[in-house]
């Protein structure tokens, strides 16, 4: 994985905020997922990142 630009260089961290900001009247909530680099990326509303290699998926 040292080959890949930093994910921030990828994926832009002021639109996933804004994607997951909340409303005058509820939280967000959910998760944004992709592939990257060999791995499925998915972030979530609370800010948490997974990192799952996409080999392992096929098993």
């Amino acid at each position: 994985m040292n080959d890949c630009p930093p994910l921030y260089d990828v994926v832009n961290p002021d639109a996933l905020d804004k994607l997951f900001a909340p409303t005058r009247k509820t939280e967000r909530h959910g998760t944004v997922t992709f592939k990257y680099c060999g791995f499925q990326v998915t972030v979530n509303a609370d800010r948490t990142v997974e990192l799952e290699p996409i080999d392992a998926k096929s098993s």
